[in-house]
């Protein structure tokens, strides 16, 4: 889960994910996205006839070659990936060994498309798309 609060476990300003635990004496651990050494990398891919924009996070200890399980990160109505909760997600994914794709869906951020326009089925095709995408890496 994401959070952000103004204060949690006597830490001002904090940001990043919350994880519940089971001591009472610490009820939860917020991680920070700051903390992750990932390697980013700006990609670009095809979905219908458009160029959509996106930031691959990668462990820093992946091999050449390895594979591991990856996940989507998707923005919600208006925003972008580039958005506060989508970059601490993906460094999080990123820091615990997983690979991430945050994309900005068409019309939106750097994708191509027209802006304003947000249609539920064209978001379900531009996340098939970033699956294809990362299926073929």
């Amino acid at each position: 889960m994401f959070f952000e609060c103004v204060r949690a476990n006597g830490v001002e300003g904090v940001t990043g994910i919350v994880i519940p635990t089971l001591n009472p004496e610490e009820p939860f651990i917020i991680t920070n996205s700051e903390r992750s050494s990932a390697v980013q990398e700006q990609i670009t891919f095809p979905s219908n006839g458009l160029t959509l924009s996106g930031v691959v996070h990668r462990p820093a200890d992946l091999r050449p070659g390895e594979h591991r399980p990856a996940f989507l990160v998707l923005h919600g109505f208006g925003g972008n990936k580039n958005g506060q909760g989508q970059i601490v997600m993906a460094e999080q994914l990123a820091q615990w060994g997983y690979i991430t794709l945050r994309f900005d869906f068409r019309g939106c951020g750097e994708s191509t498309g027209e802006h304003g326009r947000i249609i539920c089925l064209d978001q379900v095709a531009d996340t098939t798309s970033a699956l294809t995408y990362m299926a073929s890496r």
